[in-house]
């Protein structure tokens, strides 16, 4: 087992001479960095530096290279992924709760998995890989399309139950017992969302499963017949193949807080707000912050994108495969209102890569445009 000391905000292996009761297995050395004392006394160089050892943790556990974590400023954001390129950005203001940075280092993480599991065949039964296959050639990233999503699904339990299996090290810290609180409140919206449309919420899975079956050669993913016949078998079977699973976690959170009691004053505070005549204004901003809050991890909207400085840049003058706004890719764009409906270009991402290739000596103002229409192009973001 390598044993690893912190020297200098680094982690430096340990003298193996040194007594085996003052060293720490590195998963512990890591881990125990995210709780509040420790976090808090780092500047943000420590803390992306932490969270990339963290990653390179965790891709060694799934065999597979780590991706590289870099900052992103973008509003509204807590992070987001690109698997293609190997990159997951994390918005360290959007984070001053250390668990919120763990959970969503774990949650990109589990984005990038998915595509290495959907490339290797691993990680997934038929029925579940089918369906999360066909949902990655229509990925929704507005509110309850968003949420309801398998893809979605399946990083947030990633997520929350490794969180929930660190509970022992971090019960006494109030930073997570905020953190439980708050996923436990997005894991109920997300339960009372099937609860009340889950026939809804299948028949729009069943329409991407269908529709990308039927014209597998353009699909970002395609599915197999196997994949296909077992999806469908279980949708028709009234199943969500995430959905158990998120019911399960959903009860972990609620049991955790009422076990330590951290649900109380948020009881108290419903209670409070019964008994208040609340104007209609305030109504409308409760709906807008909890439609943030369950959009999590999506990107800015395009004009959010079109408006950042490339002064932002996090990396001025690297010599760099993919840009920030690349990183950042829009997803699909669907409205709620709208039909979903899949990009058919079959050279779309090739004619973007030769768009990148023929301006990449170009000055920096050209660079840029170039980069946020391809951003603005690709079918799929995180």
């Amino acid at each position: 087992m390598r044993i690893f000391n912190i020297i200098g905000g680094r982690f430096v292996p340990a003298d193996r001479n040194a007594e085996q009761e003052n060293q720490k297995p590195l998963r512990d050395v890591i881990l125990d960095q995210y709780q509040s004392s420790s976090w808090n006394a780092m500047n943000d160089d420590g803390k992306l530096q932490l969270l990339q050892d963290t990653e390179n943790m965790l891709a060694e556990e799934h065999g597979r290279a780590p991706a590289d974590i870099r900052p992103t400023s973008q509003d509204n954001v807590y992070g987001f992924c690109n698997s293609s390129s190997g990159i997951i950005a994390i918005n360290l203001s959007n984070c001053e709760n250390p668990y919120d940075a763990l959970d969503t280092l774990v949650h990109e993480d589990n984005h990038i998995q998915q595509d290495y599991n959907f490339k290797n065949g691993t990680g997934y039964d038929a029925a579940k890989m089918g369906v999360m296959k066909s949902e990655s050639s229509y990925y929704q990233d507005n509110g309850n399309s968003y949420d309801a999503q398998n893809l979605e699904m399946d990083s947030n339990n990633a997520a929350a139950s490794y969180l929930i299996g660190e509970e022992a090290r971090y019960e006494n810290d109030p930073a997570y017992a905020s953190y439980i609180e708050d996923r436990g409140e997005h894991y109920q919206n997300v339960v009372d969302l099937y609860d009340s449309n889950g026939e809804a919420c299948r028949e729009g899975t069943m329409e991407q499963l269908e529709t990308t079956h039927d014209n597998n050669q353009y699909a970002k993913n395609p599915v197999s017949e196997e994949e296909y016949n077992a999806a469908k078998q279980s949708l028709d079977n009234g199943e969500s193949p995430c959905l158990d699973e998120t019911r399960d976690v959903n009860g972990q959170l609620s049991d955790m807080s009422e076990r330590h009691g951290w649900n109380q004053g948020q009881a108290q505070d419903q209670n409070q707000g019964q008994d208040q005549n609340q104007g209609q204004d305030q109504e409308q901003a409760q709906d807008q912050d909890q439609s943030q809050a369950q959009n999590r991890y999506k990107d800015q909207s395009q004009a959010q994108n079109q408006d950042q400085d490339q002064s932002q840049n996090p990396y001025p003058g690297e010599e760099r495969g993919i840009s920030m706004d690349e990183a950042a890719d829009e997803g699909s764009g669907w409205k709620p209102e709208e039909k979903p409906g899949i990009d058919m270009s079959d050279d779309r991402n090739e004619t973007a890569a030769e768009t990148a290739d023929e301006n990449r000596n170009n000055d920096e103002n050209e660079v840029q445009e170039n980069d946020e229409e391809e951003a603005q192009s690709e079918g799929i973001g995180f």
